[in-house]
């Protein structure tokens, strides 16, 4: 499924987002975020050699490794063989919020509310994305785990 895409925190506050849509994507939009690409040393196709090149033009490592190394870091998830260590953008708070929308054209904000279930989160998530927007506004507490 090319559009899985989920996030682990590791000790260093570093973070790892896993599956071809979304590692090619951050690797297209916020190269500089990426620390290291790690792709699984079998998986040999267009969509995987696109994202090792994107990462080489890029300047960012990649590391071929074993589909049970990838297994052992990411548990049992759909990583399709690919899985980047990201560095996370820090949260905003409301002064970042209110001086984006001052230099923001038209802005679209998705305000959440009561989302229990992870995957309708990140359905959330990707077509707040699509749509290009600005910020998602979650609750401190009372959904799923987010930061």
């Amino acid at each position: 499924m090319g559009t899985k895409r989920a996030s682990s925190r590791d000790v260093r506050g570093s973070e790892t987002i896993y599956g071809v849509h979304a590692v090619r994507v951050m690797l297209e939009r916020h190269p500089e975020r990426i620390n290291a690409v790690r792709l699984a040393e079998r998986r040999d196709d267009p969509r995987v050699r696109e994202i090792e090149e994107l990462a080489r033009l890029n300047k960012r490592p990649v590391q071929r490794v074993d589909g049970h190394a990838l297994k052992q870091m990411l548990g049992d998830v759909s990583h399709q063989g690919v899985a980047a260590e990201i560095t996370p953008q820090p949260p905003w708070n409301e002064d970042d919020l209110f001086a984006a929308l001052q230099t923001a054209r038209n802005p679209l904000l998705l305000a959440l509310d009561g989302v229990q279930d992870p995957h309708n989160l990140g359905a959330c998530l990707r077509t707040a994305d699509a749509c290009g927007a600005l910020a998602v506004i979650v609750p401190p507490q009372g959904g799923c785990w987010c930061r």
